[in-house]
C-alpha cells in the first residue's frame, strides 16, 4: 500500500473496505478495496483470488476495471480499481421519489449491457442448486 496515499474510505462490505486513494507516482485517483480476513482465512484468501483472476478476464466499458491487485508481507490482499465517481447506490439514494426516465433507462441500459458481457464470458454471480429452484 506504500504507492498509495489514503484519502477516505468510500464504504465496507461482508470482506473488505474500500478506500478512495491517489497513485503516489501519478496522482491518479483510484478505488483500493483491502480484503479484511483474506490474511487469516483461507477461504477467503481464496475468494479473494478467484475475484482477481476473473476481474483480470473481463474489459467492458460498463464494468470498472481493476488496475493492479497485490498480497502485502503480511498476506493482506489488495484490488486496485480505477475510480469511478458516484454509484448507482448513491444515485438512488438521491432521489428517493426514483430515479428520472433518461437516468433510469441508462442505468438499465449499462447494466444489462455488462450482465450480457458476463454472460458470453461464462461468468456467474452465483450459483444455485435445483433445490434452490423448487
Amino acid at each position: 500500500m506504500e504507492e498509495y496515499i489514503y484519502l477516505s474510505t468510500i464504504g465496507e462490505g461482508s470482506y473488505g473496505y474500500v478506500y478512495k486513494c491517489a497513485e503516489r507516482a501519478t496522482g491518479r485517483i483510484v478505488a483500493v478495496k483491502a480484503f479484511k480476513q483474506a490474511h487469516i482465512e483461507p477461504e477467503i484468501k481464496k475468494l479473494a483470488l478467484r475475484e482477481v483472476r476473473v476481474l483480470q478476464g473481463l474489459n467492458h466499458p460498463a464494468i470498472v476495471p481493476l488496475l493492479d491487485a497485490f498480497k502485502t508481507k503480511t498476506g493482506r490482499v489488495y484490488m486496485v480499481f480505477s475510480f469511478a465517481g458516484r454509484n448507482a447506490f448513491e444515485a438512488l439514494g438521491e432521489t428517493p421519489a426514483g430515479l428520472p426516465a433518461p437516468q433510469l433507462k441508462l442505468l438499465a441500459w449499462q447494466l444489462l449491457q455488462a450482465l450480457s458481457y458476463l454472460h458470453r464470458k461464462k461468468v456467474a454471480a452465483f450459483r444455485c442448486s435445483s433445490a434452490a429452484w423448487s
